[in-house]
């Protein structure tokens, strides 16, 4: 094969433009660079019985490259709704029902009928930043907007992946401002409040567990006595519940570190035993009416019916108003969990472990101080810094 090589036209090239020569089977060869998506260069090459055939061809894949178009697509390339159609087709192997559920809702509602005429190769940075300036405009939470765009990127990567595109315009436009929300955390007090207050509500075992434990309340509404281990004072964490479109599903925790081992402290037992005792009253009230299909289900309704989340979170902020606690999230019984662990002394390692989280998600999200940590914290250093010794209390 000659090895000369020259630009386009007989001009010097500049690195990743290209270049043509001769093989030895008398084919014109015509080479350049991509970025994959990884940002590493990788060699193309065309084939053509003709240097012009050779050079136009590379021509017209370069001003394609330099624009993100679509690489060896031959003919009308898909636009994005039809590319998403099939993106959205794979996606349920790779995540969640749930998740690809509100992938298909955030695509379908607000992306497709702004950007889903445009062909996938003609997308630019432009269009992203317009969509996402217009939905904050339009009064869209900036969380739901920053996801949209998150997504809006996970498809155009698929694109790039699969050498469709050169580069992902979602990842290269503006990423939106999500405020930071600091959770309502319950005091030490609140949550003894919230025990004792509620001692005799059939929901007690889930607030003392989500309490006593910092787990999720998918976790706790998918526990089976399966997972209970008394013996041993253990509970393992294997799925979650969800109801997706009127079906309960049960897939596995999101994340490894989130199916865990949970050692069972004296009032996560005290739940335990609680609920196995409301349950057996419930099925004995049922009869023949108790459903038998959820098997060992820890947490039923009155029938042996899966609980509706939903319904769980609405009882808790009932239940709160009615003994003048502060109005928090279900979720935030998990903030609380880690924060009085964290405001004890436990290391930000340990607290992540027995939430199930990461390091990261830990030391950002759930260890929020609890209100009057700052004081203790300045008394400590100050204690420190005037060598008066540790402050009392």
């Amino acid at each position: 094969m000659q090895t000369a090589e020259v630009g386009v036209a007989g001009h010097r090239r500049a690195n990743g433009t290209g270049g043509v020569s001769q093989r030895a089977d008398g084919r014109w060869e015509a080479r350049y660079s991509i970025r994959d998506a990884g940002g590493q260069l990788v060699r193309q090459h065309i084939y053509a019985r003709t240097r012009r055939e050779a050079e136009e061809r590379l021509i017209d894949v370069l001003r394609d490259r330099n624009h993100g178009a679509m690489l060896g697509f031959r003919g009308r390339g898909p636009t994005f709704a039809e590319y998403v159609d099939g993106w959205l087709a794979g996606i349920g192997v790779r995540v969640r029902p749930r998740t690809a559920d509100r992938y298909r809702q955030l695509l379908t509602a607000h992306a497709l009928p702004t950007l889903g005429r445009i062909p996938l190769t003609r997308l630019q940075v432009t269009h992203v930043n317009h969509l996402v300036a217009s939905k904050r405009a339009a009064g869209l939470a900036p969380g739901t907007v920053a996801g949209l765009r998150t997504v809006i990127r996970g498809v155009l990567a698929s694109a790039v992946r699969e050498g469709l595109l050169t580069r992902n315009v979602a990842a290269l436009a503006d990423a939106p401002h999500i405020p930071d929300r600091a959770p309502t955390i319950l005091t030490p007090a609140d949550t003894q409040r919230l025990l004792s207050s509620g001692d005799a509500d059939r929901d007690w075992p889930i607030w003392a567990l989500a309490l006593a434990t910092g787990m999720r309340q998918g976790e706790i509404l998918g526990l089976r006595w399966s997972d209970y281990e008394p013996d041993r004072r253990r509970l393992r964490v294997e799925r979650v519940l969800q109801r997706l479109r009127g079906e309960w599903l049960f897939p596995e925790p999101k994340t490894v570190r989130s199916r865990r081992v949970l050692a069972c402290s004296d009032l996560a037992v005290a739940a335990l035993n609680r609920q196995r005792k409301l349950q057996a009253g419930d099925r004995l009230r049922a009869g023949a009416a108790w459903d038998d299909r959820w098997g060992d289900l820890l947490f039923t309704g009155p029938t042996g019916k899966p609980r509706q989340s939903a319904a769980v979170t609405h009882h808790l902020l009932a239940h709160l108003r009615a003994v003048d606690l502060p109005r928090v999230r279900f979720h935030d019984l998990r903030h609380t969990a880690a924060s009085l662990l964290a405001d004890e002394g436990m290391s930000p390692r340990v607290v992540a472990d027995y939430l199930g989280d990461s390091m990261v998600t830990a030391l950002k999200v759930y260890a929020h101080g609890l209100p009057d940590s700052g004081r203790r914290a300045a008394d400590v250093l100050a204690a420190v810094l005037t060598g008066s010794g540790p402050p009392s209390g």
